[in-house]
Order: structure tokens, then C-alpha cells, then sequence
């Protein structure tokens, strides 16, 4: 089999996504969905990737296929960065998924392609970084914020942090993911530790505006809602328009300029408003 340009970028996408549907990957690399279909079969005959279906429930049909890389698509993208350069370092294969935390993570891509084909598509807008993992995880600093029995060290790991280029300003966003699983009581809680790195920020440099801002990408309109209202009801003190929060219907990697529109809520003292990324 010979290997070509496009099976090494279906390769680093997957290895850098750690999972892809044949939709995303679709969305991503490809103009037609037919020939994204046959190459990743040929890709998974070859041993490169490995293909599995997601579980639904009975009744409900059938999902599309799930892709991750193999050890042996590993060895062969590796290789071909080592040679080429053509891409970044790569670690070893990722370890399998709870059924839980793949729904997570398949929502979190669908969020991370949608952003990256909107930048690709703006010529005002450029993605500058886009970070997940470990590597958010080194970038937070360990905060401080506040209970009923005093102070305690909590850790931010969002489920991304990025930065966008307009024009000539750079914004950088930190992105929460909710599946709806979380209680609204640990969801403000995480809110409030934003809110606290925010203070931290603004006191060790001088910024003319937000250092960032929190996204907030949640299952529902009524459970956006009452996550606002609630957070009307602390006594936080925090900039109006600081946490933009949206739903998974609203974003949509097929449409590839939908991040950058007004599909963002913010809460401010006259009420909501419905306002674009670049706020």
C-alpha cells in the first residue's frame, strides 16, 4: 500500500483528535463523504486505524463508525514525521475510552473541528493554539477560591484552551464541555474557580480587556438558562460577557462558519443577548 499525503493527515487528525467519526473526519479532510468512507476502509483493512461502533441503545438504529489510530498507523505516522517533518511529534497510542468519556470527547472535537474550519474560512480570524489535555493542565496554575470552611486549592483542567487572532487582537478562550451530567452546583463551582484565575490574571499583568473568557457548551437551552440564572443569584463579581455559553444543536462541524456566528448567550443586567465569538 502506498502511502499518501491525505492518509498521513487522516493519520495525525485522528492521533491528535483521539477519536474521529467518519462525519468528522468527513468534515475535516475531505469534500465528499463517499470518498472519505472508502479511504478510511482501506486505511482500516491495512491495519493503520481500527473502527468500532459507538453503543446506542436498542431501537434506535445504528451509529456510525468510530476511528482511532493503531499501534502500526503509530509506527507509520512517526516514521513519517521523523522523516519529513511534516508533522508534530507523536506519543504513543491513547488508551481505549469508557463509553462515557467517548461521548465527552467525540462532543469536544465536534466543538475543536467546527473552530478550526471557521478560522480556516475567515480571513480575519486566525487559530493560533489549541490545547487539551496535559498540556491545559500545565498552562492553569493551581487557584484558590472559597468555601464554607475556608479557602482551598482547586485545579482548572478545561476541556480546551485556545486563541484566536482578529485581525490584530489575539482572545483566548478556556471551553467547558457539559454533558449534562454534572450537578448545577459543581458546574458554578468550576465557574466561580474561572472567575478566580481571572482576578489572578488581571493582577499579575495590565490588560486594556479580558485576559479571557469562559466558554460554556452545554446539552440544552433550559439547562443554559438555568445555569445563568443561578449564576445571577451569586454575589460573584466578575465583567459582564465573561462566560458565553451556547448548545450542542447550535454548533455544528457541517456548517463551518456556525462558531464565529451569534449562537453565543451572555448575561447582562438588561438581560440576555445573543452575540458572535469575536464579542
Amino acid at each position: 500500500m502506498r502511502i499518501t499525503k491525505r492518509d498521513i493527515d487522516i493519520l495525525t487528525a485522528i492521533a491528535s483528535f483521539q477519536v474521529l467519526t467518519t462525519l468528522q473526519i468527513s468534515n475535516l479532510l475531505f469534500p465528499s463523504l463517499h470518498r472519505t468512507r472508502k479511504r478510511l476502509t482501506i486505511l482500516n483493512n491495512y491495519g493503520l486505524i481500527r473502527r468500532f461502533r459507538q453503543a446506542i441503545q436498542i431501537g434506535l438504529g445504528s451509529s456510525q463508525f468510530i476511528y482511532e489510530i493503531s499501534n502500526k498507523g503509530f509506527r507509520v505516522l512517526a516514521s513519517e514525521c521523523s522523516n519529513n517533518n511534516r508533522c508534530s511529534s507523536v506519543n504513543t497510542p491513547n488508551k481505549p475510552l469508557s463509553p462515557l468519556f467517548l461521548e465527552h470527547t467525540l462532543q469536544r472535537n465536534e466543538f475543536r473541528i467546527a473552530l478550526t474550519l471557521a478560522c480556516a474560512r475567515q480571513s480575519d480570524a486566525e487559530l493560533l493554539s489549541w490545547n487539551q489535555g496535559n498540556s491545559v493542565r500545565k498552562t492553569v496554575n493551581l487557584i484558590a477560591s472559597e468555601s464554607n470552611s475556608g479557602w482551598k486549592r482547586v485545579s482548572i483542567i478545561a476541556d480546551g484552551h485556545f486563541g484566536i487572532k482578529f485581525d490584530n487582537k489575539i482572545k483566548t478562550y478556556f471551553v467547558e464541555i457539559d454533558r449534562g451530567t454534572m450537578s448545577h452546583r459543581r458546574l458554578l463551582e468550576k465557574a466561580r474557580a474561572y472567575v478566580q484565575l481571572l482576578r489572578q490574571y488581571s493582577r499579575s499583568s495590565n490588560y486594556s480587556s479580558l485576559p479571557f473568557r469562559l466558554l460554556l457548551v452545554t446539552t440544552s437551552e433550559v439547562r443554559l438558562r438555568e445555569f445563568f440564572l443561578k449564576l445571577n443569584k451569586t454575589n460573584w463579581l466578575f465583567p459582564s460577557g465573561f462566560v458565553m455559553g451556547t448548545t450542542y444543536e447550535r454548533i455544528s462541524s457541517s456548517n463551518q462558519n456556525i462558531i464565529m456566528s451569534c449562537i453565543w448567550d451572555i448575561n447582562t443586567t438588561k438581560g440576555f443577548l445573543r452575540v458572535t465569538l469575536n464579542l
